[in-house]
């Protein structure tokens, strides 16, 4: 049993020590071959950040408590946090180091929304430059009609998200309200620049309030220009509360067999097969061509437009005459 007596700077160091062999080995390691290294990263993180709970007791600390939780989203993030029981543990912490520093208590949800901000439908369109025009529906199509004639085709449904929670009584476009589901401390990955050719281009572990200020237009911003881009991050597993305030559509669980020029695709290895991640950035957020490695890909965009130029699997990322692509603008 621990206890404040028989924690002690060697116990830490040593703890310290093991979090980076395995974060060293899980680099070298492919991701289906790392498990261990991950449950093992994952444990000593937990460890870890119990040793600075024991601590805080005595301390209040607040940045020790914001150093204990970044460790435990670490854990989350870098390694997935494997393990039976893993997850649950790491959100507990979280929370008790919370509740320990005795923030204030983030404002009821109904503060967050005006019943008369109703987002707005804007409707989709081709550009000029598409090779091929992509379907815009009127409405959402059956599954049976989803899986014979638009599962291999990208379509667009607008309008489709409108009575998410995401856009009414939980709204994103709330920075209040994405401050309250997280609580103080958090980090979540961060790319930094415009573009990842760039020389100056990274990315870091930002404290979640720090990217939501600088993404805040009514903040004041400091004088690096570089925009900050959350992209293709599973925040709902960081955040649980943000699950609720989106609906998956049934589309994603087709079971769809894997497209013939995709003959090695698997799904995901996880209870539902599903990939889910969200993106969070500035206005005017451009992202060099880029691959999915995956056989369907549902996009909703909840605050934004997107220029999308979509292309086969079996092209290359960069245009060649002759290619098929199909480009729209979506709300």
């Amino acid at each position: 049993m621990l206890d404040s007596g028989s924690w002690n700077e060697q116990t830490s160091a040593s703890l310290d020590a093991v979090i980076r062999r395995a974060y060293e080995e899980m680099h070298i390691l492919p991701r289906s071959n790392s498990l261990v290294w991950r449950e093992l990263y994952t444990d000593a993180s937990i460890l870890r950040s119990l040793g600075d709970v024991l601590r805080l007791g005595s301390t209040q600390d607040e940045a020790l408590a914001s150093s204990c939780v970044s460790k435990l989203d670490h854990a989350i993030v870098i390694a997935g946090a494997p393990g039976e029981g893993r997850l649950d543990i790491i959100y507990d912490a979280i929370h008790a180091v919370q509740h320990a520093m005795s923030r204030s208590e983030p404002p009821p949800d109904q503060s967050f929304f005006d019943g008369n901000d109703t987002p707005p439908v804007v409707l989709s369109r081709s550009l000029e430059s598409a090779h091929q025009p992509v379907p815009r529906l009127t409405g959402p199509p059956s599954l049976s009609l989803f899986v014979l004639q638009y599962s291999r085709q990208p379509f667009v449904i607008p309008g489709f998200i409108n009575d998410w929670p995401a856009l009414n009584e939980h709204p994103w476009k709330s920075f209040a309200y994405l401050r309250s589901v997280s609580g103080p401390g958090r980090v979540v990955p961060v790319e930094i620049g415009d573009d990842y050719r760039d020389d100056d281009w990274t990315q870091k572990m930002m404290l979640w309030d720090d990217l939501l200020d600088a993404l805040d237009p009514h903040k004041p911003h400091t004088s690096d220009k570089r925009k900050l881009y959350l992209a293709q991050h599973n925040l709902f597993l960081q955040f649980p509360k943000l699950r609720d305030d989106i609906l998956i559509p049934d589309y994603a669980y087709a079971s769809l067999q894997p497209p013939k020029d995709f003959p090695g695709y698997r799904p995901p290895a996880n209870e539902d097969q599903l990939v889910l991640n969200a993106w969070l950035g500035p206005p005017c957020m451009a992202s060099p061509a880029h691959t999915v490695s995956a056989a369907s890909f549902i996009l909703t965009l909840l605050l934004t437009r997107s220029n999308l130029r979509i292309r086969s699997s079996t092209s290359t990322v960069r245009p060649l005459p002759g290619s098929i692509s199909r480009a729209l603008t979506v709300p």
